[in-house]
Parts: C-alpha cells; structure tokens; sequence
C-alpha cells in the first residue's frame, strides 16, 4: 500500500501561487526620503522652497493609512503646510537662502499600514453610465496615452467587439497586454504607442498601454505611481532602495463599483484585476496631466519626486539641484510558503507551512490555517499555533488533510493562512496568506491480473482445495 501511495504522490503537480484574498491581510512600512537641495551656482539663491508628494490615507480602490509621520530640515523637526487634493497629498518646504555650495536636506519619514483588496466584481452588476465629471479621463494625452492614435483605436476596437459590459472589455484588454508584451525592464519610460510597436516593457508601458485602450473604448483610466515591495518575492530579500522599488499600475472606473485596481504585471505572470494586495504603497493617482515633459521624456509626480523654486538678485541667476535617496522598510510583515512532501498514508496528503517573519517587529500568537475546499478535502487536525516569531525568523510547522473522492483527477487550490499580533502600535490583529494549486491523480485501481495469470491462480486454488480435502480424508 505504502509503494502505490507513493506512486500516487508523484503524480501530482504543485503550482506556487500567491493569495489575495481576505481583506485583513495587511503590512506596515516605514518610507524615508531625503532630499537634498545643493546651490551648485555662483551666487545666491534667495526664498528657496521645495514641493513634496507625501502618501496619503486612502480608502476604497486602495487601503492605506497613515499611522505616523515626520518631517525635518537638516535634522530639526519642521511643521510645513500640508495640503490635499481629490487623492493627492503634498506639502511645500520654505528652505531660505542658500549661498553657492551649501546644501540643506529635507526628510521625510511616514510609516504606513497597507491592507490588501478584492472587489470581486460580478459583471452582471456592472452598469454602463458613466459621471460626465471622468470624462477628462478618457481623454488621450501625447506621448503617454495616446488613445487617439489609429493603431491603438483599432485594437481596442478588435479586442472589445461585441460587447457592452466595461468590465468585460477591461478584462479583454488585460488579458491581451498580459499575454502579448514582453516584460523587459527599461533604462526610460514610455508612453502607450512605443509600447505597442515595440511589444515591450515594464511595468510603467504595461500600464499605460491598458490604460490607452482602456480610454480609446470611453473607460475613465488613471495611472497609480508608488512603490511595489519587491523583496517579498525574491529569494534575496534584501533591497529596500526606493530606486529599485517604484511600481506604476492602474485603476479604471467601472460603473456600480466605482474605481478598480488593475495591475499586469504584479504578481509576476499572473497581474491582477479588481483587487490588490498588502505589498504595493501608492503615492499619486494621475490622469497624465504633466507627465510628458519637453523632448518627450515622462516624469512621474509622487513621493521621491520634488519640484524646485527659488529667486536670485537680478542679473545675477544660479542653479538649485536636487538629489533623492530613500528606502522602504517593513515594520510589519509576513509571509507564507506551502510545501507538500513526505509519503502518503491512508489517504493523507502531508503539507507543511514555513511562516517568515520579514518586518523588524516581533509576532505574537500566531495562528495556521489551511483553506481548503469541504468538498475534496478534509483537514484531520486542529489549527498549529506559535507562540512569536522574532525578525528575520521563520519556522515551518507540519500538518495534513485527508483526500476524498473528489479530490481525484481535477486540479484543486489549497490555501494557507497566518494570524498574528504585532508587537507595533496601532496595527490590531493582521494575517498574510498563500496558496498552492495541486493536480492529483485518480486513484489507481488494483491493476487486472493477466489471462494466463489468472488461470493458474484458478487451478491454484482448485489443488489447494484438493489437498485439503484429502488431508481431511486420510485423518479419518
């Protein structure tokens, strides 16, 4: 039995794939961003200042809170002006005088706690009118969305023939950008129509080019540009730099639901519609206004991004720059790998789950679930439970579920998840999840004994039952 449960245990087939699922599922970051204002002039610049995106609290197509935040000029604290739009958030800091060669530094440190999403849209809800105030949102912009151009018009025409669900068509339109641009990071950024007739990109042409074909069909579409926390899905871990951490996807209004997330290339090779998860920070929404400067070349307004003023004594000009450093660290956050391995017994399939403890804070009364499926699984022990998981931690905890039936020849999801407590202020009770898509095998049936076989097992126990009959025989 023990060679045909492994023998089964081979058939089956593990896809590794994250989970975005339950709304509770949150992080906490703390983003520090310096930026220095250097007089690289010959004379004075008088009254400088300078313009700061900062995060924002947000609620609906994203989940973002801000639970603290400071700001200082060379290291003294500093209560600038803090002023907010539709969902942008920024302040201006007045510098003073700088005389050529001085520099002075502004940083700028929030903490933010991000939950993730899932508006798990039902298109038989969705409607089709959408608020005239959007329109500015189907507009082309020149070198970013260039909806207007016929190449982008007729293949959003083409992929959206035959139907009058936006939703639909949104789906449509991701599909299609997801499966037939390559992914190729790029050195600059562009706009919609290169990455069309170049057919690559990165995360910055994916979502420009959705957003094109989104706007050519009358879908309002705006550009989210932040911050993706990359290391959570490398092996490496270890980059926390912002330059390597900036992340630009979507959300399109979708009437009945309002804004919605969109994202091709995060997860990597699955993307997302409709939902998001606890690993993205977004700092600006825009409609591209602004974006595309003179000679073509895009700049993103956000944090890490500072626009600069100042004054000088007539007939005597100088030149402020600036420089942007940062990074982003998690206080708070966890991650989950799910392993099955070992031999089956009587129907158990093992699984074990490795909890990760990625931020700096301690977790505490940490809590495993398995999510599965009633129907084809059924789990034959109570929930493991850890006490705390210290930083940089992980443990791996062993378990198992029993396969029914109808666990055979179909493929099957099972889910993990971990409750936990940071010890951090202000978070409450959090989780993190992941999932594992298995294809197992039917049952094997005990294999037919061959024709010629099975004659000799027949005259086998035909002489078997002769010779008993004649021991009995001859004892009487």
């Amino acid at each position: 039995m023990k060679a045909i449960a492994a023998a089964i245990f081979l058939l089956i087939t593990i896809l590794l794939s994250p989970s975005v699922a339950a709304q509770e599922e949150a992080a906490v970051f703390t983003a520090t961003i310096s930026y220095q204002l250097s007089n690289e002039g010959a004379n004075d610049a008088l009254n400088v200042r300078a313009t700061l995106f900062l995060f924002d609290n947000i609620s609906g197509w994203a989940e973002q809170s801000i639970l603290n935040e400071s700001i200082t000029l060379d290291g003294t604290p500093i209560s600038p002006e803090i002023f907010s739009g539709d969902e942008n958030r920024w302040t201006v800091v007045e510098v003073g005088d700088l005389k050529p060669g001085q520099k002075r530094t502004i940083t700028v440190s929030q903490t933010i706690k991000v939950k993730s999403v899932d508006f798990a849209v039902d298109p038989s809800r969705v409607g089709n009118e959408f608020p005239p105030e959007l329109d500015v949102c189907t507009r082309p912009v020149s070198g970013l969305f260039e909806s207007d151009d016929p190449r982008i018009q007729e293949l959003a025409a083409e992929l959206t023939g035959g139907l009058t669900n936006p939703y639909l068509k949104l789906e449509r339109i991701m599909k299609y950008v997801a499966e037939n641009i390559r992914y190729e990071r790029q050195p600059t950024e562009h706009g919609a129509l290169w990455c069309l007739i170049n057919g690559e990109g990165d995360c910055t042409e994916f979502s420009n080019l959705m957003i094109a074909l989104a706007r050519a069909v009358g879908i309002p579409a705006k550009a989210v540009v932040g911050y993706a926390y990359l290391p959570i899905y490398t092996s490496e871990e270890t980059s926390h730099d912002i330059r390597s951490l900036g992340h630009e996807y979507a959300i399109f209004y979708i009437p009945g639901y309002g804004w919605i997330p969109a994202d091709a290339v995060w997860p990597q090779y699955e993307g997302t519609l409709g939902k998001t998860d606890q690993y993205r920070l977004a700092g600006v929404t825009t409609d591209g206004s602004g974006v595309v400067r003179e000679g073509g070349s895009l700049s993103w307004p956000g944090p890490g991004y500072v626009y600069t003023g100042w004054s000088y004594v007539s007939g005597k000009p100088t030149e402020v720059k600036s420089t942007v450093s940062g990074d982003i660290v998690p206080e708070v956050i966890a991650s989950l790998d799910i392993n099955v391995g070992g031999e089956m017994e009587e129907g158990l399939l093992p699984i074990s789950v490795t909890v990760k403890n990625g931020g700096r804070a301690r977790l505490e009364n940490l809590v495993i679930r398995l999510n599965v499926d009633q129907t084809k699984f059924q789990e034959t022990e109570s929930p493991p439970r850890i006490s705390s998981l210290e930083a940089g931690e992980n443990t791996t905890v062993e378990t198992s579920i029993r396969l029914l039936e109808n666990a055979y020849g179909a493929a099957s999801t099972i889910g993990a998840s971990v409750q936990f407590d940071p010890a951090f202020s202000g978070t409450g009770r959090l989780s993190a999840s992941r999932s594992i898509t298995l294809n197992i095998s039917k049952k094997p049936e005990m294999p037919a004994l061959p024709q010629d076989m099975l004659t000799l097992a027949v005259i086998g126990i035909i002489l078997v039952i002769v010779l008993v009959g004649v021991a009995i025989a001859i004892k009487r």
